[in-house]
């Protein structure tokens, strides 16, 4: 039955409608399934991924789900733990939200005591400051597509800040955990632990009324001609190249960081294009010490200083060999030295407007992640204060003796040698203009 709602102004406030049957003389019946007006393209839904999220130490598994095919999976019973943390939630507008997470059923379904309790922390990012917490209940069900778990309600966001979602299961975080639930969920009978998984596949923002909305990203890449996309000050030919028309791009706006790749490497999708970069925040004086770079096809860079993050791309994300997609941001321990995966990069449907966009023919790759993924200091400066600059350097981790490094950004670097000198220092108050880079 068609229906005209007159009176409301849709605007930038989210409505929603549920029809209620009314007998004649009788009781109204149970309220169906609402509905909502999310806005043109459902510009209101925020869907970001597990991929986004730091390894937790929960296995990644594949499944249905679009975008949302990626998920974590949570034994229903177990020691408290951290399950999921986004470190870079850019919201698409400024006011109230209202945060579900978004999981698929567990392998065993039976009774209700499979619906799963977590607790949700909402940070900013900027000065940690605490945003919003509750108790969230990810219901048990069999479709193995994504669903939304109860609300967690008054998250106020703005659009030119960044968040941290933490996602944290306690101890007994379903009925499952408790021994009786051997009696209906153990394989093995009474006694047996339970079995039952819960995937958790990410987290949804439904923004309720905005007050103001942030710009969409700018280069919109997709996977065709996406050089062409970037500014053309922000383009330079690396050296050592195995094809003269090799470039890279890297540009960037208040919210983003976009670069492109073009390699004839790439041909081959075990080869990596690994940007290496370390954030110097304003009025730091202390001159970089050299350091080392992520081991890959058994090789690890020298570096001119110390890095502190790696943005790395191939053509084959994932390989199909369990680890799950390869390429997106990672993070070195400053204390250990040891680098550890902060987010995964996949299409960008999967992460929130960040994302990877690899060409048909192989040879250019795209990304856009948040400046926020790079930590708080490299994020846009409020009014008054002074941008961060990026100490940066990257190259192709070819392989083969002799040929292990190509692509290399500068075109004199030499990640091959310990050396002082091989980066560029990039003020990011600035536009994106690679001649005006500071080349050490």
């Amino acid at each position: 039955l068609p229906l005209t709602d007159a009176v409301v102004d849709a605007g930038n406030t989210t409505h929603c409608w549920s029809a209620v049957a009314q007998p004649s003389g009788g009781v109204p019946t149970r309220h169906a399934r609402s509905s909502c007006d999310w806005g043109p393209d459902f510009r209101r839904v925020l869907d970001i991924g597990a991929l986004a999220a730091r390894d937790s130490g929960f296995a990644l598994a594949s499944g249905p789900g679009g975008a949302l095919a990626y998920a974590r999976v949570l034994p229903l019973a177990g020691p408290t733990a951290e399950v999921l943390r986004l470190d870079a939630v850019l919201p698409r507008a400024s006011g109230p939200h209202v945060l579900e997470l978004l999981g698929r059923g567990p392998t065993v379904v039976s009774t209700g005591m499979h619906a799963l309790g977590l607790r949700v922390r909402v940070e900013r990012v900027r000065d940690d400051a605490l945003v919003a917490e509750g108790s969230v209940s990810a219901g048990a069900h069999a479709d193995p597509a994504p669903r939304g778990s109860t609300a967690l309600e008054g998250v106020d966001l703005q659009h030119d800040e960044a968040y941290r979602v933490v996602v944290t299961r306690p101890e007994v975080a379903s009925m499952a955990g408790l021994q009786r639930a051997a009696l209906y969920d153990g394989p093995g009978g009474a006694g047996q632990p339970a079995t039952a998984t819960h995937a958790l596949a990410g987290v949804r923002l439904l923004t309720m009324q905005a007050s103001a909305e942030a710009p969409p990203p700018t280069p919109a890449f997709d996977g065709a001609d996406d050089l062409d996309k970037t500014p053309k000050a922000s383009r330079l030919t690396p050296g050592i190249t195995l094809a003269p028309w090799e470039r890279v791009s890297l540009a960037w706006d208040a919210r983003w960081i976009y670069g492109v790749v073009v390699s004839k490497g790439f041909e081959d999708a075990t080869r990596a294009f690994v940007f290496y970069l370390q954030v110097v925040p304003p009025g730091a004086s202390a001159p970089p010490q050299t350091g080392q770079g992520m081991t890959y096809l058994g090789l690890t860079p020298k570096l001119p200083f110390t890095p502190e993050f790696a943005i790395g791309v191939r053509s084959g994300c994932d390989l199909g060999d369990g680890y799950g997609p390869w390429c997106g941001v990672f993070a070195r321990d400053a204390a250990t030295g040891a680098w550890s995966q902060r987010s995964r990069l996949a299409p960008a449907a999967a992460l929130g407007d960040a994302g990877l966009w690899v060409a048909s023919d192989k040879h250019t790759v795209a990304f856009r992640i948040p400046r926020a993924a790079l930590g708080p200091a490299a994020m846009a400066p409020k009014p008054g204060t002074t941008a961060a600059s990026l100490r940066l350097a990257g190259h192709l981790v070819h392989g083969g003796a002799g040929d292990e490094w190509k692509d290399v950004v500068p075109a004199f670097a030499m990640p091959w040698m310990n050396a002082a000198t091989g980066y560029y220092v990039i003020d990011l108050g600035e536009a994106a203009d690679a001649s005006a880079w500071q080349a050490l």
